[in-house]
């Protein structure tokens, strides 16, 4: 088996929670912060949901500064996630958000 790794994107993003959107596409959590504190410390931090091609290299950022949690790719291009406020109650209030990855745009 033959295994690369790729490095792209900002130095400061360090990606969580990676699921395949299709054969081509890998998605992650990505957290911005650059003490490197991530999910150790609190969940309830800004991140990103990511989304990187692998044939062309391209890093695209689904969302803007919100809480991420649990993304999952449900078929057809659709990830389906859990999303919270930064800083808001921790994970005592969460909207379910399903985005569609072929038209880049939340449905839901």
């Amino acid at each position: 088996a033959v295994v690369s790794t790729q490095s792209t994107g900002p130095d400061y993003v360090f990606p969580t929670q990676p699921f395949f959107l299709d054969d081509d596409t890998v998605g992650f959590v990505g957290f911005n912060n650059h003490g490197k504190l991530g999910a150790i410390y609190c969940w309830n931090r800004a991140n990103t949901l990511y989304t990187y091609h692998i044939p062309s290299g391209t890093l695209t950022d689904v969302t803007s500064q919100v809480c991420v949690y649990q993304p999952r790719a449900i078929g057809n291009g659709m990830v389906v996630y859990f999303r919270a406020s930064i800083g808001g109650p921790h994970q005592q209030y969460m909207d379910l958000v399903v985005w569609d990855g072929v038209e880049h745009r939340v449905i839901a």
